[in-house]
């Protein structure tokens, strides 16, 4: 008998998932009723807290990933930041401005990373 041949495409695909899988089980989840108290310690197992956790863990590594990949598409498209500390600076702090105004909540993170940067642009 012989073996199915995989194609090379299909072994990388495999493999980005069980990477992006232990990426995720190796995140630092902070249950939501901890952060409502704003605890950042670790707690048991048996919290009630935690009975959820599976579920919001997999929302939240969701999330994690695309913010992760919005902001590396962004640098990708704007290496400028990554040469000079300065320029990392100031578009840090434009950021977190674009990040305090209202209606912001709702832009991703690369609309917001990219709205710092037009500001700075615009300067």
């Amino acid at each position: 008998m012989s073996k199915p041949v995989q194609q090379p495409g299909a072994q990388k695909e495999q493999l980005a998932n069980a990477n992006s899988i232990d990426e995720c089980q190796s995140l630092p989840y902070v249950p939501s009723d901890l952060a409502k108290n704003k605890s950042l310690s670790n707690q048991n197992a048996d919290n009630s807290a935690s009975k959820n956790s599976a579920i919001s863990s997999s929302v939240f590594c969701e999330k994690y990933k695309q913010t992760k990949e919005q902001a590396l598409t962004f640098f990708q498209e704007h290496p400028q930041y990554m040469r000079s500390k300065e320029d990392e600076e100031q578009l840090m702090t434009e950021f977190k401005k674009v990040l305090l105004e209202p209606g912001s909540k709702n832009l991703s993170i690369y609309q917001t990373l990219l709205a710092a940067h037009e500001r700075l642009q615009a300067l």
